[in-house]
């Protein structure tokens, strides 16, 4: 079976790749690693982690493109793919939105969006927040 075959259930493809890991890359798939600047995120993406966290630096002053070329650049290193996150609550918490080239402003923090325009805002901004990370 091969893991990499999309016709295939997740559970067979996860079933899949877990029979031909060792040991040491199903730790690793347990590890997300805190990539703050600094960190040597292609050397932890080289030991198979299962998830690397993105901060602030990580995507300053890079468009749309240079950010998808820069993580696809990360699952190149790693020959199990990855869960790539950030933090980007919104207010005091905006890892990408704090990018011009990304988003024109920073998402606001959840309790400003009620204020405004309660949950139908809060909706919205999250619907806009899912289409941005995606």
């Amino acid at each position: 079976m091969d893991y990499k075959n999309a016709s295939l259930s997740p559970e067979a493809r996860a079933k899949s790749l877990l029979s031909i890991m060792t040991l040491e890359e199903k730790v690793a798939q347990m590890m997300m690693v805190s990539c703050h600047e600094g960190v040597d995120i292609e050397a932890a993406c080289s030991y198979n982690v299962g998830s690397i966290c993105l901060y602030s630096h990580s995507f300053a002053d890079k468009t749309a493109d240079e950010v998808s070329a820069m993580i696809e650049s990360y699952q190149e290193l790693s020959s199990i793919p990855m869960l790539v996150s950030t933090d980007e609550e919104g207010g005091t918490v905006v890892r990408v939105s704090s990018n011009e080239l990304l988003r024109a402003t920073p998402f606001w923090s959840p309790s400003e969006l009620y204020n405004e325009g309660g949950f139908e805002l809060i909706k919205s901004d999250t619907i806009e927040k899912a289409e941005l990370l995606l």
